[in-house]
């Protein structure tokens, strides 16, 4: 078959119907491998950072190693797309600024965290990535002096307008990388996805260390074992995040129905 081109379109008696209808499909098409297609790399077990403030079911699974049935509607999918798109850009930045410093900073982007690494990640079995942390130096390659973290959360306008500080669940999720990494303080870089503004460091935005916050931490993880070491699961908390939980197809809570997320089994075939 021809290559179909605009004379095509202007020529009477050729029927281009069946092919426009091919090339309108575009959109569908795109819908649904967004929603199938792609895959998402199963997570380690363990206690994970950004998991132990919401349902206390999740780490459970997460610690006893269950299958993750990751799938996720279009719209859930693209916007953990962009909040992976929006990190990668500001980690990005910021090796680039480092390397403009002339050797008085340096820039490190997901920091392992993990049991073979951290004697606290071996104790409580953490398996998680801090987003980044700089080191300064006292002079260009000279010693360092300085180290501290940093957190980057994608924010919606109206959510970014009411910000004053950071949110109580991403600071527990800070303070496991700021005590697995030995990092004092920690910047909560919040980037507004309307406009792109992004919170300070010189206010609430740059928080130290808070040893009560750790404390109540290590009681969770304890309550949190406790459970998987019995094999027994602890009450649902059910939320929106259930929408897209990978677990949610085992822990199957009931505000969802099986037609709110996409039917295990089918994978984007292509057109």
């Amino acid at each position: 078959m021809p290559l179909t081109s605009i004379a095509d379109l202007q020529t009477r008696g050729t029927d281009t119907t069946g092919l426009i209808l091919r090339a309108r499909k575009i959109s569908a098409n795109y819908d649904e491998f967004i929603t199938l297609g792609r895959k998402k790399q199963e997570r380690l077990p363990g206690i994970h950072a950004s998991e132990v403030s919401k349902c206390k079911r999740k780490s459970v699974y997460s610690l006893l190693a269950y299958h993750q049935e990751e799938k996720l509607s279009k719209n859930w999918r693209q916007r953990f797309t962009m909040g992976h798109a929006i990190h990668n850009m500001i980690q990005t930045d910021f090796e680039e600024m480092a390397k403009a410093s002339g050797g008085l900073m340096t820039f490190e982007r997901e920091v392992v965290i993990a049991p073979k690494l951290q004697p606290i990640a071996d104790k409580w079995f953490i398996n998680s990535s801090a987003d980044g942390i700089f080191t300064e130096y006292d002079e260009p390659g000279g010693q360092p002096i300085l180290r501290y973290g940093l957190e980057i959360k994608s924010e919606a306008p109206d959510g970014y307008e009411k910000l004053r500080e950071p949110r109580e669940d991403h600071l527990e999720q800070a303070h496991i990388y700021m005590r697995c990494l030995d990092l004092p303080m920690i910047w909560f870089f919040y980037m507004n996805k309307g406009n792109q503004n992004n919170t300070d460091s010189m206010g609430s935005f740059f928080v130290l260390w808070n040893q009560d916050i750790w404390d109540k931490l290590e009681a969770k993880f304890q309550v949190l074992h406790d459970y998987a070491g019995r094999a027994e699961l602890p009450p649902r908390e059910e939320s929106m995040g259930c929408q897209f939980c990978g677990f949610a197809y085992t822990c199957n809570p009931p505000s969802l129905t099986r037609t709110s997320l996409p039917q295990p089994g089918r994978v984007w075939t292509g057109r």
